[in-house]
């Protein structure tokens, strides 16, 4: 009974992504439109060694306010500045909206971060500053399962 909800539920979707061949082939029997979106996890890095600590702080997502709550990253940075002012941060991640965009961009200067407070956007490979990272920053209001937080645990970096 409970499967044969599940099949319904899936049937009034657009679509089904899996990040795992298995599940992408096991939907496609059913006569389920599945789409495969590779788990980008590296499973070597569950033996990281610990980083040494950095004056860099790590913040991964989307920039949209009503989800991440990026505009806490920054109030976030603002005290960590007044503390130490040689930490930094880089931020991976795009919106897609220009308006929401200039607000973020004018809060960074209205802070007073603008030596501080590095919009990297969207990056195909973050591993470059996961591996320099010496804080990973997630201002999320929910998360299912934070990959990004599982692959800054993997680098050894307090989160």
């Amino acid at each position: 009974m409970l499967l044969d909800n599940a099949y319904d539920i899936y049937n009034k979707c657009s679509g089904v992504i899996t990040v795992s061949k298995e599940d992408y082939y096991y939907g496609r029997i059913l006569g389920l439109k599945t789409f495969y979106i590779p788990n980008v996890f590296d499973s070597r890095l569950k033996y990281a060694v610990p980083v040494k600590w950095s004056k860099t702080v790590l913040w991964i997502g989307r920039l949209f306010p009503e989800e991440k709550q990026p505009l806490d990253a920054l109030e976030v940075m603002k005290k960590l500045v007044q503390l130490d002012p040689d930490i930094n941060m880089y931020l991976l991640g795009t919106t897609g909206d220009k308006r929401y965009d200039n607000e973020f961009f004018f809060n960074i200067k209205k802070m007073n971060l603008e030596s501080n407070v590095h919009y990297v956007g969207f990056c195909n490979n973050p591993y470059l500053y996961f591996s320099h990272a010496g804080l990973f920053l997630q201002t999320s209001q929910r998360e299912t399962f934070s990959m990004t937080m599982l692959e800054s645990r993997a680098y050894g970096i307090p989160s």
